[in-house]
């Protein structure tokens, strides 16, 4: 059917809603089979079902279709809930893990005050493997203030206020009452946040052929109207795969790129132990710091066998110990949140030395705004939470800044983690600095990388044509780096792909200030609800 068409069941939706959303409910049962099927046998969650529009038309494909929604009044529009419906929260679903092989969800996540349980919701009871389609109506589309449209526009504040004083309540789903500001922006790193989940496709519902539209913050937020993620149910380890760069792929043997796979059930656990610490790194970036170090503490494993069998022992380390494991330091180490992770990804034949001085704040004007207070209470926060985390044997605290402690670590560096001061000087010290000591074939990886302007500047003039070291991927602001000998010609290519994540540096800038001005709404029109990591 022609969009002129559509628009006109649109428009008598309110008097006649049977024809508009049959309709859209045929056409997206028709394209689910196309991609995902056939459906026939398939078990699928049809998540906020309302009257049973979709769970019809999916059982029309053979599918066997659950109907969710927490809604009496909703399920009850078509004379009666479709058959075996439950009457549920979407964010705590009454359906056992992995126990369905698809989730539809359309036009839901307007309709609740946090959309982070219902997608995590939805990667908990998907199968490996499993599919989701999940769609909403996004608030500063045309249509995003439902009843109170264009009112949306002024904001989630004033323009509902604005709307009742002129009109009174809306008939049906008021602000805080039925309806909330949903955003494609924090949406998808809500999605992207999840381990187990994969972003496959973000597009606009009605024509998702201007899918590029939606890689375009602020202007996603206004034109798309309503959003569809499509979502794949992924082993964590997965994940890793798809994020490093294409290039530094090819250059990995097959067995690196999948004998951490036998580790693969300790990286979850290795993220929840550091999920209540205090910190800034987002669960992925937790996950790349594990995977990056698990791979060096299989490496070192592996050479250690190699010189057992040769008849070598290792030379000791800096603390006077011979460790088979790898060497991991971290510049910035707060209150242990990524030191968690990376001792038990190192294990305890590994050696990871933090470096923090625990002495307040780097953001001010000066080296360090000093606040004894502060520091001391990071310090003990960190040791307490290393020892919560049962590493605290494994983690040698280096209680200075980074430039005087070169001395501290003797052996070469299997992974370096930066996430000292973001202004340029010493972050450019402490990428060339400690950079130099990483052994060929090691990684560093950079936190606030293209988010911080001290940081991406330091990156731009020490990394983006460097000789030895090759861009690997980001997750957030983490971003990950090889060392490796690179040719004229991958050195431009890797200058490249550095340069093409400049347009996310802006927006994130751009966000930062929105927020430092008070001005929620344009941060959330530029895809963030909160500062960019």
């Amino acid at each position: 059917m022609s969009m002129r068409a559509k628009w006109r069941l649109f428009r008598r939706e309110k008097e006649d809603p049977v024809p508009f959303y049959t309709l859209l409910a045929q056409e997206a049962a028709a394209d689910l089979d196309r991609r995902h099927g056939p459906l026939r046998g398939q078990r699928l969650l049809d998540l906020g079902c309302g009257p049973g529009f979709y769970t019809d038309a999916l059982r029309a494909t053979g599918a066997e279709v659950i109907p969710v929604d927490n809604s009496e009044e909703e399920l009850a529009l078509a004379g009666g809930p479709p058959e075996g419906a439950l009457l549920a929260d979407a964010g705590a679903l009454p359906l056992p893990d992995g126990s369905v092989d698809g989730v539809f969800c359309s036009n839901l996540l307007e309709h609740t005050p946090d959309a982070a349980p219902v997608i995590a919701e939805i990667e908990r009871v998907l199968r490996p493997g499993g599919w989701a389609y999940v769609s909403w109506t996004n608030w500063y589309s045309p249509w995003g203030g439902h009843d109170m449209t264009p009112y949306q526009y002024l904001g989630p504040k004033l323009g509902p206020r604005l709307y009742e004083r002129r009109h009174g309540p809306p008939r049906k789903n008021g602000y805080g009452d039925g309806l909330w500001a949903c955003h494609i922006g924090p949406t998808l790193a809500l999605a992207r946040s999840r381990p187990g989940l994969s972003v496959e496709r973000v597009e606009p519902r009605y024509w998702p052929w201007a899918a590029p539209v939606c890689r375009v913050p602020g202007l996603r937020e206004v034109v798309t109207w309503n959003c569809v993620i499509r979502l794949r149910r992924v082993d964590p380890a997965d994940r890793r795969a798809d994020s490093i760069d294409v290039d530094v792929a090819a250059n990995m043997s097959p067995q690196r790129r999948h004998r951490s796979a036998a580790r693969s059930g300790e990286r979850p656990a290795a993220v929840a132990a550091a999920r209540d610490v205090e910190g800034w790194m987002t669960e992925p970036q937790l996950g790349r710091l594990w995977d990056a170090v698990a791979d060096a503490a299989e490496d070192a494993a592996a050479g250690a066998e190699e010189n057992t069998a040769g008849g070598a022992t290792g030379e000791p380390a800096g603390d006077g110990r011979v460790h088979a494991g790898p060497t991991v330091v971290e510049i910035g180490s707060f209150r242990g949140r990524s030191a968690i992770v990376l001792a038990l990804a190192a294990g305890p034949d590994g050696r990871v030395v933090a470096i923090d001085p625990h002495a307040g704040s780097d953001r001010g004007p000066g080296e360090i705004a000093g606040d004894g207070d502060r520091g001391a209470a990071d310090h003990d926060a960190f040791h307490a939470n290393l020892t919560a985390a049962g590493v605290a044997d494994r983690v040698e605290h280096v209680r200075e800044f980074s430039a005087a402690a070169h001395d501290r670590v003797a052996a070469a560096i299997d992974v370096l983690h930066v996430d000292g001061a973001h202004r340029y000087r010493p972050a450019r010290d402490d990428i060339a600095g400690w950079g130099a000591r990483v052994r060929p074939g090691g990684r560093m990886l950079i936190h606030d990388s293209f988010s911080s302007i001290g940081v991406t500047l330091a990156q731009l003039r020490l990394l983006m044509a460097s000789p030895r070291w090759r861009y690997a991927g980001r997750d957030g602001s983490l971003a990950e780096y090889v060392r490796a000998d690179l040719s004229g010609r991958d050195r431009v290519a890797d200058a490249a792909r550095q340069l093409a994540q400049l347009p996310w540096f802006a927006r994130n800038v751009a966000v930062k200030v929105a927020l430092t001005l008070r001005l929620r709404p344009l941060a959330r029109l530029l895809g963030a609800d909160g500062w960019p990591y």
